[in-house]
């Protein structure tokens, strides 16, 4: 019963995806944020992340595709604090595949609203010093792994689900830096 829910929720959101290209106009937007804006959070807050290609992942994945495609602009001005939340729990809980867009979203509203993101701008560059990736870039990922690099220094590790997209943006937001992870020796 559960698989069936997801499966409609997926059509219903799959429509929504295709037919967001039609709302151009401030008046357009501001429907479509006040009908569809608190659904498609829930969605990302009540569904909950998958390591797997389940249809759980293919919803949570169509919604941050939406939730992408909104323009930064000052009609989601109101919406903007709960979509930079649910970004930051996306970039924390879920797996790379979804992190990317997740962050990339949360680096675009914090262009475009650097002043009322500041507070969530901390919490970004909180998180993006706590992910960081090993300090052996010319050795790859394997060769990370074999010198047992802890689970947060590894890239693409189920234990720090978008590790490599966070570090990759950690540049990019105000206030964080790169602190320099150790590696464990091979035991």
């Amino acid at each position: 019963m559960l698989h069936a829910a997801v499966e409609e929720r997926i059509k219903i959101v799959t429509e929504l995806k295709e037919g967001i290209e039609v709302v151009h106009t401030p008046a357009e937007y501001q429907v479509f944020l006040a009908t569809y804006f608190k659904p498609l959070c829930d969605i990302l807050r009540s569904v909950p992340p998958q390591s797997a290609d389940t249809p759980e992942h293919t919803l949570r994945k169509q919604v941050l595709d939406i939730l992408t495609r909104l323009p930064p602009n000052e009609v989601i001005r109101t919406c903007v604090g709960e979509l930079y939340e649910v970004c930051l729990n996306v970039l924390q809980t879920d797996n790379q595949e979804n992190g990317v867009p997740a962050i990339k979203l949360m680096l675009d509203l914090q262009k475009a609203f650097r002043v009322v993101l500041e507070q969530q701008g901390a919490q970004l560059a909180q998180f993006l010093t706590k992910v960081r990736l090993c300090p052996h870039p010319c050795l790859g990922v394997r060769g990370r792994l074999a010198l047992g690099c802890s689970p947060v220094n590894r890239v693409g590790s189920s234990a720090a689900p978008a590790a490599a997209a966070a570090a990759a943006a950690a540049a990019s937001v105000p206030g964080a830096q790169h602190s320099g992870g150790q590696c464990r020796e091979a035991r």
